[in-house]
């Protein structure tokens, strides 16, 4: 059988964080989320569909940190680094702005 392995991230041991991550780029909205989240996990548990939540909003600022970084400091000129990091730091300022934060922080 073949296994493949996050080499990034392989360290972390929480599917709930390659979940979040998954969810934030496939859905852009919370309902979708839901239904994907339940087909992995099997049903809906609001406290663990939180936590892969507030995972991928902290993927998209460390990507937005790595994109912002790469952005000054690579040689490659022809990727959009910058471009790149900018999405992701909107993209996590808008998770961080939502409303439901607090409430979602406070029920993992």
């Amino acid at each position: 059988s073949v296994r493949l392995v996050d080499w990034d991230l392989a360290g972390d041991m929480d599917p709930f964080e390659d979940l979040g991550s998954f969810l934030l780029e496939a859905h852009d909205n919370e309902g979708d989320a839901v239904e994907s989240f339940e087909i992995f996990y099997g049903r809906y548990d609001r406290a663990l569909f939180n936590r892969a939540w507030l995972y991928g909003i902290a993927d998209d600022l460390r990507w937005g940190l790595i994109g912002a970084l790469l952005a000054g400091t690579s040689r490659r000129v022809t990727y959009e680094f910058l471009k790149f990091g900018d999405w992701r730091f909107q993209r996590a300022r808008m998770g961080l702005r939502d409303p439901r934060f607090s409430e979602k922080l406070g029920r993992v």
